[in-house]
C-alpha cells in the first residue's frame, strides 16, 4: 500500500438499486482489502474468507463486506473492512485478538493468494453501507487517485455524475 493511496483514493460503490444520488459525507473508515486468487484457487479462496466471517466478530471487529470481481482489473475479490477510524481499529486490544484469532488462518489464505494490496478510504457511514450491501446483489464499484489537492472536486464530479446517471 502506498502512503499517497491512503487519502487519496476515492471509492464510489454505485449500487444498483433505489438509492440516493448524493452520497453521504464520507466519514467513516474501511479497508479495502483487493485479492487475486493463486491460480485455479479462486473457489478455494472464497469458501475460505466465508468460514472466516464469524472469525471477525469473536476479533471484535465487524464483517467484511466481500464482492466478486466480473473483468477488468487483476483482483479477484474485494473485501471491504470496516474500520471506524484508525485509533479504533489499530488500539493494541483489537490488533492482539485479531492476531489470535487469525493466527491459525493465515498460513492457509497465504497459501490461496497470489497477491493483495490494501488501501484505506473513507466511506457513508457503516449503516448506510451494510444496508445498501444487504439488499443488492450487483454492485459498480470505481476507484479514483485524485491528484493533490483535488479530492473534494472530484467527489463532487462523482456526485454530479450519479445525478446525471439516475436522471437517464
Amino acid at each position: 500500500m502506498t502512503t499517497r493511496k491512503c487519502f487519496s483514493l476515492l471509492l464510489i460503490t454505485l449500487v444498483l438499486s433505489a438509492v440516493s444520488t448524493k452520497a453521504s459525507a464520507p466519514s467513516y473508515l474501511y479497508k479495502t482489502k483487493l485479492v487475486q486468487a493463486a491460480p485455479g484457487r479462486l473457489l478455494d479462496l472464497i469458501e475460505l474468507h466465508k468460514a472466516l466471517l464469524t472469525e471477525y466478530r469473536t476479533a471484535g471487529d465487524e464483517q467484511p463486506l466481500m464482492m466478486r470481481h466480473s473483468q477488468g482489473d487483476h483482483w479477484d475479490l474485494l473485501l471491504l473492512i470496516p474500520m471506524k477510524s484508525y485509533a479504533d481499529y489499530y488500539s493494541p486490544e483489537r490488533v492482539s485478538k485479531r492476531s489470535q484469532t487469525f493466527k491459525e488462518s493465515q498460513d492457509k489464505l497465504d497459501a490461496l493468494i497470489a497477491w493483495q494490496e490494501d488501501v484505506f478510504v473513507y466511506g457513508p457511514p457503516l449503516a448506510e453501507t451494510q444496508k445498501a450491501f444487504a439488499s443488492s446483489a450487483f454492485f459498480h464499484v470505481e476507484m479514483f487517485d485524485a491528484l493533490a489537492g483535488k479530492q473534494s472536486e472530484l467527489f463532487k464530479e462523482r456526485e454530479m455524475e450519479n445525478a446525471y446517471l439516475k436522471s437517464l
